[in-house]
């Protein structure tokens, strides 16, 4: 299942329940850093269980960037999916997680998102 993705440890963030197949991750250093590979923040997604991966990039931090991703801070409704880091940035995106914009950032660490309708 982590065939294709830049390390073989990281946090499942979310399964969609109207897509079979469907999941994001993010995917961290080793066990002991839990930071982005490279520095370099990018949710992957797969959309056939696993057997392919890509990143989704776009409006995340591409350098200098420790986040730390826990597996219970985002929430799925529909295409937005939300994430929070334990350095205080919160991300999010309305199209599947082709584009992500950063929503809010120097806030305490975040350990939760709840999204509502």
């Amino acid at each position: 299942m982590t065939e294709g993705l830049p390390s073989d440890i990281g946090f499942c963030l979310a399964l969609d329940d109207e897509e079979e197949g469907r999941a994001w991750c993010i995917p961290m250093d080793s066990d002991e850093r839990r930071t982005a590979p490279d520095g370099a923040l990018a949710v992957w997604r797969t959309d056939d269980a696993g057997a392919h991966w890509r990143a989704q990039r776009k409006g995340l931090p591409q350098a200098h960037a420790y986040d730390i991703v826990y597996r219970h801070a985002l929430d799925v409704s529909g295409k937005a999916l939300v994430f929070g880091t334990t350095c205080g940035n919160l991300f999010a995106t309305v199209d599947g997680g082709e584009s992500w914009e950063a929503v809010a950032n120097y806030l305490p660490p975040v350990h939760s998102v709840t999204l509502e309708a």
